[in-house]
């Protein structure tokens, strides 16, 4: 698979490398489809998806709302939910990792 990339996400990707974030661009790319994934997961109802604009950010909090009268929450502060939110990243990531080997 050839992948081409903007000069300024080329300029990114190097800049992860050398900062030892992630050993070869294969893991840069499998981390973003990674977190992109978990995305459109927790937020796929929510029109526009992201870059998040003063918009979008009003449709998310319409959604989580919407979410909230059916119901459909989850018990804790933001910290908490921010934890559980990067724990599935790396939960998500090590499997990643076991498959790529």
């Amino acid at each position: 698979m050839t992948i081409k990339l903007t000069p300024e996400h080329e300029r990114y990707v190097r800049e992860l490398l050398e900062a030892g974030r992630y050993p070869d661009e294969g893991a840069v790319l499998q981390a973003a489809l990674t977190a992109l994934k978990l995305e459109d997961e927790v937020v796929p109802d929510i029109p526009g998806g992201v870059p998040w604009t003063t918009e979008t950010l009003r449709a998310a909090v319409q959604v989580g709302a919407e979410q909230a009268d059916r119901g459909e929450f989850v018990e804790g502060d933001a910290e908490t939910v921010i934890r559980r939110v990067h724990q599935q990243l790396a939960r998500e990531r090590a499997q990643l990792d076991q498959k790529a080997g």
